[in-house]
């Protein structure tokens, strides 16, 4: 059986119903602000959205390690060609790292959100700009928290305390109107969410910090009653994403404080009983 454990390095216990271990944290490169990220589907590496006080926006990639080391390996930057200074969210990457989708704020305000997409040029060597997913992105909706499939065919996302998805039967084609996703989430509001590569395992984060997992034996069917994978009780925290490496040993979260300032990653090691 294996058990999380987990330290949060800036406040006292919190209450966790596991005992808590630190391993690393990632904090704002100095100069920015950093938003919620996402590990790749290698498991190798994470993905954070950032922007300093002059409105530029990168994504910091993180080389991770097994044993929860990591290191800044590679920016990318997000062009704003109509300059609105916007706040890149969090990333998600295929498995070929030609495309990948995040949620942008064009009035810096979590309650304003749209899903982007980006996809990789062969001939300029570089992402093209920013794409609105219009058949997934509803007027003065609040689309967040975005999931791509790892051949890109399939986006997840959190809309209203709710996960919703879209799909395509192909790569040059465009993403469907979204439906529901088939999960029974009585009594559970989803802040953010996170799935594994082969889409049948599901953490969700709730509005009051409790992670939950749940699973589905394939992708056409619905996803089992959720199950508290992780509960707490932070009096001074959010908890806004989790993810796991492939091999399974190395969780990451993103928090912050209540006035959602000081945002970072920490990074556990998942130990064996």
């Amino acid at each position: 059986m294996k058990k999380l454990l987990f330290v949060f390095l800036f406040i006292p216990l919190l209450g966790f119903s596991q005992n808590l271990k630190f391993l690393e944290k990632i904090t704002a490169p100095i100069g920015y602000k950093i938003a919620c990220g996402q590990i790749s589907k290698s498991g190798n590496e994470y993905y954070l959205p950032a922007i300093n006080d002059s409105g530029e926006c990168k994504f910091f990639v993180y080389k991770i390690k097994n044993n929860g080391n990591y290191k800044l390996d590679k920016t990318i930057i997000i062009y704003d060609e109509n300059k609105e200074g916007v706040f890149p969210r969090q990333i998600s990457i295929t498995n070929d790292y030609h495309s990948f989708v995040f949620a942008w704020s064009k009035k810096k305000k979590d309650t304003l959100n749209d899903l982007y997409i980006c996809y990789w040029d062969d001939y300029y060597k570089h992402f093209s700009k920013k794409k609105f997913l219009g058949g997934i992105n509803e007027y003065k909706n609040n689309e967040s928290y975005p999931w791509i499939s790892p051949e890109g065919l399939r986006i997840y996302y959190v809309l209203k305390t709710k996960i919703f998805f879209s799909f395509k039967s192909s790569k040059d084609r465009y993403f469907k109107y979204p439906e529901p996703l088939k999960i029974n989430l009585k009594n559970i509001k989803v802040k953010s969410f996170w799935l594994t590569n082969d889409e049948l395992n599901i953490y969700i984060i709730s509005s009051k910090n409790i992670i939950y997992k749940s699973t589905r034996n394939n992708k056409n069917k619905a996803f089992s009653k959720p199950e508290i994978f992780l509960n707490s009780n932070p009096a001074s925290i959010n908890i806004s994403s989790f993810c796991l490496n492939n091999k399974g040993n190395i969780a990451l979260i993103y928090s912050c404080d209540k006035s959602k300032e000081n945002g970072m990653i920490s990074i556990y090691e998942i130990i064996e009983d």
